[in-house]
Protein backbone atom coordinates (compact mmCIF):
# COMPACT_ATOMS: atom_id res chain seq x y z
CA UNK A 1 0.00 0.00 0.00
CA UNK A 2 2.72 2.82 0.82
CA UNK A 3 5.72 1.95 -0.65
CA UNK A 4 9.35 3.02 0.26
CA UNK A 5 11.79 4.33 -2.40
CA UNK A 6 14.02 0.64 -1.87
CA UNK A 7 13.61 -2.92 -1.80
CA UNK A 8 15.60 -3.78 0.67
CA UNK A 9 14.32 -6.62 4.03
CA UNK A 10 12.48 -5.17 6.47
CA UNK A 11 14.95 -4.98 9.76
CA UNK A 12 13.99 -7.18 12.10
CA UNK A 13 12.17 -5.95 15.05
CA UNK A 14 13.97 -6.43 18.85
CA UNK A 15 13.63 -9.34 20.48
CA UNK A 16 12.35 -7.30 23.45
CA UNK A 17 9.49 -5.39 22.29
CA UNK A 18 5.50 -6.58 21.86
CA UNK A 19 5.76 -7.52 17.92
CA UNK A 20 4.07 -11.27 17.58
CA UNK A 21 5.93 -12.40 14.65
CA UNK A 22 3.94 -13.82 11.92
CA UNK A 23 2.72 -17.02 10.90
CA UNK A 24 1.03 -18.42 8.23
CA UNK A 25 -2.82 -16.10 7.62
CA UNK A 26 -4.75 -19.13 6.57
CA UNK A 27 -3.12 -20.83 10.29
CA UNK A 28 -3.96 -17.47 12.23
CA UNK A 29 -7.57 -17.05 10.52
CA UNK A 30 -8.44 -20.78 11.04
CA UNK A 31 -7.27 -21.27 14.78
CA UNK A 32 -9.55 -17.92 15.44
CA UNK A 33 -12.24 -19.43 14.14
CA UNK A 34 -12.15 -22.77 15.54
CA UNK A 35 -11.52 -21.16 19.02
CA UNK A 36 -14.55 -19.36 18.66
CA UNK A 37 -16.55 -22.08 17.57
CA UNK A 38 -15.29 -23.94 20.74
CA UNK A 39 -16.69 -21.43 22.78
CA UNK A 40 -13.29 -20.90 24.11
CA UNK A 41 -11.72 -18.02 22.33
CA UNK A 42 -12.23 -14.27 23.05
CA UNK A 43 -15.40 -12.56 21.00
CA UNK A 44 -14.72 -11.44 17.65
CA UNK A 45 -15.03 -7.82 16.58
CA UNK A 46 -18.82 -6.71 16.05
CA UNK A 47 -17.56 -4.93 12.71
CA UNK A 48 -15.47 -6.21 9.96
CA UNK A 49 -14.24 -2.98 7.71
CA UNK A 50 -11.91 -3.24 4.54
CA UNK A 51 -10.82 -0.62 2.90
CA UNK A 52 -8.93 -0.62 -0.14
CA UNK A 53 -6.80 2.49 -0.98
CA UNK A 54 -6.57 3.54 -4.54
CA UNK A 55 -5.73 6.25 -6.92
CA UNK A 56 -8.16 6.44 -10.16
CA UNK A 57 -5.50 4.75 -12.95
CA UNK A 58 -4.96 7.93 -15.15
CA UNK A 59 -1.33 7.39 -16.68
CA UNK A 60 0.85 9.60 -15.63
CA UNK A 61 -0.60 9.71 -12.26
CA UNK A 62 0.12 6.31 -10.80
CA UNK A 63 3.03 3.71 -10.77
CA UNK A 64 5.24 6.54 -11.65
CA UNK A 65 8.52 4.67 -10.24
CA UNK A 66 7.30 1.62 -12.90
CA UNK A 67 6.55 3.98 -15.77
CA UNK A 68 9.80 4.64 -16.94
CA UNK A 69 10.55 0.53 -17.59
CA UNK A 70 7.46 -0.06 -19.37
CA UNK A 71 5.34 2.96 -20.41
CA UNK A 72 2.94 5.29 -18.32
CA UNK A 73 -0.27 3.63 -20.22
CA UNK A 74 1.16 0.34 -19.82
CA UNK A 75 1.26 1.14 -16.13
CA UNK A 76 -2.30 2.84 -15.62
CA UNK A 77 -3.48 -0.28 -17.13
CA UNK A 78 -1.72 -2.74 -14.56
CA UNK A 79 -3.19 -0.54 -11.83
CA UNK A 80 -6.91 -0.96 -13.34
CA UNK A 81 -6.28 -4.40 -13.52
CA UNK A 82 -4.93 -4.48 -10.52
CA UNK A 83 -7.94 -2.52 -8.96
CA UNK A 84 -10.26 -4.83 -10.61
CA UNK A 85 -8.88 -7.87 -9.27
CA UNK A 86 -9.04 -6.35 -5.68
CA UNK A 87 -12.55 -5.27 -5.72
CA UNK A 88 -13.71 -9.23 -7.61
CA UNK A 89 -11.67 -10.97 -4.88
CA UNK A 90 -12.64 -9.49 -1.73
CA UNK A 91 -15.41 -6.78 -2.64
CA UNK A 92 -17.61 -9.39 -1.38
CA UNK A 93 -16.60 -9.31 2.16
CA UNK A 94 -19.49 -7.23 4.92
CA UNK A 95 -17.98 -3.62 5.41
CA UNK A 96 -15.75 -3.26 2.03
CA UNK A 97 -15.12 0.07 0.68
CA UNK A 98 -13.05 2.02 -1.95
CA UNK A 99 -11.28 4.87 -0.57
CA UNK A 100 -9.95 7.07 -3.10
CA UNK A 101 -8.42 10.03 -4.66
CA UNK A 102 -7.75 12.12 -6.41
CA UNK A 103 -10.78 14.97 -5.36
CA UNK A 104 -13.63 14.57 -7.26
CA UNK A 105 -13.36 10.77 -8.48
CA UNK A 106 -16.08 9.56 -6.70
CA UNK A 107 -18.13 9.19 -9.50
CA UNK A 108 -15.43 7.69 -11.75
CA UNK A 109 -15.32 5.03 -9.67
CA UNK A 110 -19.08 4.32 -8.82
CA UNK A 111 -19.51 3.94 -12.53
CA UNK A 112 -17.18 1.38 -12.90
CA UNK A 113 -17.64 -0.53 -9.55
CA UNK A 114 -21.34 -0.05 -9.31
CA UNK A 115 -22.84 -1.37 -6.30
CA UNK A 116 -19.36 -0.84 -4.33
CA UNK A 117 -19.34 1.60 -1.83
CA UNK A 118 -16.96 4.28 -2.74
CA UNK A 119 -15.74 7.39 -0.54
CA UNK A 120 -13.07 9.68 -1.64
CA UNK A 121 -10.16 9.71 1.01
CA UNK A 122 -9.78 13.27 3.27
CA UNK A 123 -6.33 15.09 3.85
CA UNK A 124 -3.65 16.64 2.12
CA UNK A 125 -1.29 13.95 2.36
CA UNK A 126 -1.68 9.76 2.51
CA UNK A 127 -1.18 10.08 6.42
CA UNK A 128 -3.14 12.26 7.21
CA UNK A 129 -5.72 10.55 4.62
CA UNK A 130 -5.11 7.50 6.21
CA UNK A 131 -5.50 8.77 10.18
CA UNK A 132 -8.57 10.38 9.01
CA UNK A 133 -10.45 7.55 7.45
CA UNK A 134 -9.78 5.26 10.91
CA UNK A 135 -10.89 8.03 12.48
CA UNK A 136 -14.45 7.96 10.85
CA UNK A 137 -14.66 3.97 12.05
CA UNK A 138 -14.71 4.63 15.45
CA UNK A 139 -18.11 5.06 16.32
CA UNK A 140 -19.00 1.38 15.26
CA UNK A 141 -16.58 -0.36 17.04
CA UNK A 142 -14.93 -3.20 15.93
CA UNK A 143 -11.50 -3.87 13.28
CA UNK A 144 -11.04 -1.74 10.54
CA UNK A 145 -8.06 -2.83 7.40
CA UNK A 146 -6.78 -0.62 4.85
CA UNK A 147 -5.31 -2.36 2.17
CA UNK A 148 -3.67 -0.90 -1.36
CA UNK A 149 -4.62 -2.07 -4.70
CA UNK A 150 -1.15 -2.88 -5.61
CA UNK A 151 -1.16 -6.50 -3.49
CA UNK A 152 -2.68 -8.42 -6.13
CA UNK A 153 -1.79 -11.38 -4.70
CA UNK A 154 -3.06 -10.99 -0.52
CA UNK A 155 -5.25 -13.28 -0.66
CA UNK A 156 -8.23 -13.48 1.36
CA UNK A 157 -7.06 -15.06 4.46
CA UNK A 158 -4.43 -12.53 4.93
CA UNK A 159 -7.56 -9.92 5.71
CA UNK A 160 -9.30 -12.89 7.57
CA UNK A 161 -6.07 -13.01 9.86
CA UNK A 162 -6.57 -9.47 10.80
CA UNK A 163 -9.47 -8.82 11.91
CA UNK A 164 -9.33 -12.39 13.51
CA UNK A 165 -5.86 -10.93 15.37
CA UNK A 166 -7.99 -7.59 16.36
CA UNK A 167 -10.77 -8.94 17.47
CA UNK A 168 -8.65 -11.35 20.22
CA UNK A 169 -7.51 -8.27 21.60
CA UNK A 170 -4.22 -7.51 19.43
CA UNK A 171 -4.56 -3.38 18.79
CA UNK A 172 -2.05 -3.01 15.77
CA UNK A 173 -1.93 -5.43 13.20
CA UNK A 174 0.69 -5.16 9.54
CA UNK A 175 1.90 -6.89 7.31
CA UNK A 176 4.68 -6.01 5.50
CA UNK A 177 5.44 -5.07 2.07
CA UNK A 178 9.65 -6.19 2.04
CA UNK A 179 10.76 -3.11 0.81
CA UNK A 180 10.28 -1.23 4.40
CA UNK A 181 6.52 -0.24 4.31
CA UNK A 182 3.37 -2.61 4.80
CA UNK A 183 0.45 -3.99 2.99
CA UNK A 184 -2.13 -3.95 5.37
CA UNK A 185 -2.72 -2.11 8.45
CA UNK A 186 -5.25 -2.87 10.86
CA UNK A 187 -6.42 -1.18 14.28
CA UNK A 188 -8.80 -1.87 16.81
CA UNK A 189 -9.19 1.58 17.80
CA UNK A 190 -8.00 5.35 16.02
CA UNK A 191 -4.38 5.75 16.72
CA UNK A 192 -3.54 8.86 14.00
CA UNK A 193 0.19 8.95 15.53
CA UNK A 194 0.65 6.19 13.60
CA UNK A 195 0.06 7.95 10.33
CA UNK A 196 0.94 11.44 11.49
CA UNK A 197 4.27 10.89 13.23
CA UNK A 198 5.31 8.56 10.79
CA UNK A 199 6.86 10.05 7.39
CA UNK A 200 5.10 7.84 4.58
CA UNK A 201 6.75 5.79 2.29
CA UNK A 202 9.81 6.17 3.68
CA UNK A 203 12.35 3.16 3.49
CA UNK A 204 12.07 3.05 7.50
CA UNK A 205 8.26 3.08 7.73
CA UNK A 206 7.48 -0.45 8.80
CA UNK A 207 10.19 -0.18 11.84
CA UNK A 208 9.62 3.72 12.93
CA UNK A 209 5.45 2.19 13.00
CA UNK A 210 6.51 -0.61 14.92
CA UNK A 211 8.84 1.58 17.44
CA UNK A 212 6.06 4.25 18.06
CA UNK A 213 3.33 1.75 18.58
CA UNK A 214 5.43 0.14 21.21
CA UNK A 215 5.55 3.51 22.76
CA UNK A 216 2.65 3.98 23.42
CA UNK A 217 1.56 0.80 24.96
CA UNK A 218 -0.04 -1.21 21.74
CA UNK A 219 0.40 -4.48 21.52
CA UNK A 220 1.09 -5.74 17.42
CA UNK A 221 1.16 -8.39 15.30
CA UNK A 222 3.13 -9.03 11.71
CA UNK A 223 1.32 -11.00 9.57
CA UNK A 224 3.38 -13.23 6.33
CA UNK A 225 5.06 -10.50 4.23
CA UNK A 226 3.34 -9.34 1.18
CA UNK A 227 4.58 -8.28 -2.50
CA UNK A 228 3.40 -5.19 -3.19
CA UNK A 229 4.17 -3.72 -7.17
CA UNK A 230 5.98 -0.36 -7.32
CA UNK A 231 9.38 -1.15 -9.48
CA UNK A 232 10.70 -3.22 -12.50
CA UNK A 233 12.25 -5.68 -9.95
CA UNK A 234 8.46 -6.22 -8.21
CA UNK A 235 7.01 -6.74 -11.92
CA UNK A 236 9.19 -9.18 -12.40
CA UNK A 237 8.59 -11.17 -8.95
CA UNK A 238 5.15 -11.37 -9.17
CA UNK A 239 5.08 -12.34 -12.85
CA UNK A 240 7.02 -15.36 -11.52
CA UNK A 241 4.76 -15.69 -8.33
CA UNK A 242 1.21 -15.88 -10.37
CA UNK A 243 3.00 -18.18 -13.19
CA UNK A 244 4.02 -20.62 -10.67
CA UNK A 245 0.75 -20.29 -8.28
CA UNK A 246 -1.07 -21.04 -11.94
CA UNK A 247 0.83 -23.78 -12.56
CA UNK A 248 0.87 -25.57 -9.14
CA UNK A 249 -3.17 -24.50 -7.93
CA UNK A 250 -4.60 -23.23 -11.08
CA UNK A 251 -7.16 -20.07 -11.80
CA UNK A 252 -9.28 -20.30 -8.90
CA UNK A 253 -11.54 -17.69 -7.41
CA UNK A 254 -9.00 -15.76 -5.34
CA UNK A 255 -6.71 -16.19 -8.08
CA UNK A 256 -5.96 -11.97 -10.18
CA UNK A 257 -6.42 -13.21 -13.35
CA UNK A 258 -6.83 -9.75 -14.85
CA UNK A 259 -3.59 -8.55 -13.34
CA UNK A 260 -1.89 -11.91 -14.73
CA UNK A 261 -3.40 -11.08 -18.16
CA UNK A 262 -1.97 -7.74 -18.25
CA UNK A 263 1.51 -8.59 -16.84
CA UNK A 264 1.56 -11.10 -19.78
CA UNK A 265 1.12 -8.39 -22.60
CA UNK A 266 3.78 -6.57 -21.17
CA UNK A 267 6.05 -8.92 -20.57
CA UNK A 268 8.02 -7.97 -23.53
CA UNK A 269 8.92 -4.47 -22.18
CA UNK A 270 9.65 -5.94 -18.56
CA UNK A 271 11.40 -9.62 -19.57
CA UNK A 272 11.58 -11.90 -16.15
Amino acid sequence: MVAPSTNTPDPTPDASSSVREPKSAAASAAAASAAGASGAGPVRSRCQRTAVFVKRPDPGAVKTRLAPAIGEAQAARLQNAMLEDAVRIHGSRSGFELVVAPPGSGPWFEEHFAGTRVCEQRGEGLGERLANWFAEQADAPGSSVVIGADCPSLAPAVIDAAHERIGEGVDVVLAPDGGGGYALVGLARPVPELFTQVTMSAPDMLPATIDLATSLGLSIELLPVQLDVDTEADLRRLRRQLNTLLESVGPGRDFPARTHAVLLEIAESCPA
